[in-house]
């Protein structure tokens, strides 16, 4: 049994988390920590786990870590490396970041953070890291919609990404970062990666993130569908669909679709997925199932919540 602590506990996407770790048959919380709420029951901070469980939030999980076998951290910028600095790890302990810092490369190198997509970082995962770093939202989203691209080598044109952020998620306030966020991961698969131009559409659903990512290309359309498929074969939460894309169909779950459209020279992916937990709290889990050796998809088979 995989014992777990949670840093930042009154974050909504740390409620995500809670709610998914309480069905996971593998895991156990040991403690919430937040110094907002304490001595609060978690039911009373985060909605929909009346029964579930009866933990209270603690102040003290920095002083219970040789209880646990898993952390997962929520914090703001700056506040990880600051309680890196201040806390000694026990070796061994997993540790897997939904906060901001290790979202910079030089950071992650520094204190030895995997980037934590399992559609591009499975293997790394799994054979022997300890810390994992949850990508941005927008970035995770932009990143699995080009990620077979990358690999053919068929990125040659700039590329446009027009973003519809869920107004529960993770807001992409700085686009040039997350662009560059982007950028880097792709780069291991396609070093030349061109420039990405990123924008803001302001509607959006309430939790469900969509992608409209555009590049010029000679391709095609059949080849690169090939490509997806191929590269999305042996993944389990990412999907190449036909059909147009709805909320519906990922709102509650830890999927993201693709679909693909050629036309006037362009090659058009839209991409879909819940902004808090494919986009978060989910990847988390299962960067973290992949850290212990557990199969990706425990406690992730989630059904849509919209229907």
């Amino acid at each position: 049994m995989i014992k777990a602590g949670i840093i930042g506990g009154s974050n909504p996407m740390a409620g995500e988390l809670i709610r998914l770790l309480i069905n996971h048959p593998d895991v156990e919380i040991m403690w919430v920590d937040s110094a907002r709420y304490t001595g609060r029951l978690v039911s009373d901070v985060h909605h929909g786990l009346l029964g579930e469980t009866s933990l209270r939030i603690s102040p003290s999980g920095n002083n219970r870590l040789d209880e646990i076998d898993a952390l997962f951290i929520f914090r703001q910028r700056g506040q990880t490396i600051e309680w890196l600095e201040q806390h000694p790890v026990p070796e061994g302990l997993r540790i897997i970041d939904l906060s901001v810092d290790m979202r910079d490369s030089h950071n992650a190198q520094a204190w030895n953070f995997v980037y934590g997509l399992p559609e591009l970082s499975r293997k790394a995962l799994v054979r022997g890291a300890t810390r994992a770093i949850v990508p941005h939202p927008a970035a995770m989203l932009a990143e699995l919609a080009l990620l077979p691209m990358a690999k053919a080598g068929r990125l040659r044109s700039a590329i446009t990404v027009r973003l519809s952020p869920a107004a529960l998620g993770e807001q992409p306030d700085d686009l040039q970062a997350i662009a560059a966020e982007v950028r880097l991961a792709l780069s291991e698969l396609q070093p030349d990666v061109p420039e990405i131009e990123m924008s803001v559409d302001p509607s959006g659903d309430d939790r469900v993130m969509t992608a409209t990512v555009a590049f010029d290309t000679t391709d095609d359309i059949g080849d690169a569908m090939r490509d997806y498929e191929e590269f999305y074969d042996d993944h389990s939460f990412t999907f190449v669909v036909s059909n147009e894309l709805s909320p519906k169909e990922v709102a509650g779950t830890n999927k993201c679709l693709l679909r693909l459209d050629k036309g006037d020279g362009r090659i058009e992916i839209s991409a879909t997925m819940d902004a808090l937990l494919k986009g978060a709290a989910g990847t988390g889990v299962h960067d973290m199932n992949l850290l212990f050796g557990l199969a990706e998809r425990v406690g992730l088979a989630l059904k849509a919540s919209k229907f």
